[in-house]
């Protein structure tokens, strides 16, 4: 009997710090892996105390070659990732974007 493994990014929280190689003037963003659920927000520094801007979870699809996807609307996006350490890299599968995170937890 064959059993196929998939990776999972494990759970927690990963902060933004390279969007298609520029690595200065990001917003303070956050990826978020819990079990199936893939979340995002932004802290907003413009307001007195930092508001926490989400901007929604969805559920993924983990697939081999350490791929996940997920829907919206009527669009299916992939991702792959690899984990080295407490980096994670993500390059989407749809369109030429890479985005680099530090795990924060």
């Amino acid at each position: 009997m064959f059993f196929s493994c998939y990776n999972k990014i494990p759970d927690g929280e990963f902060r933004l710090i390279n969007w298609n190689g520029q690595t200065e003037y990001l917003p303070e963003q956050y990826y978020t892996f819990k079990g199936n659920e893939f979340g995002a927000f932004v802290i907003d520094d413009h307001g007195d105390h930092g508001d926490k801007i989400a901007y929604g979870t969805k559920t993924i699809a983990y697939q081999l070659n350490n791929i996940f996807s997920f829907s919206r609307n009527d669009s299916i996006y992939r991702w792959k990732f690899s984990l080295n350490n407490d980096t994670l890299t993500m390059k989407s599968q749809n369109i030429d974007m890479y985005i680099i995170c530090l795990k924060t937890d």
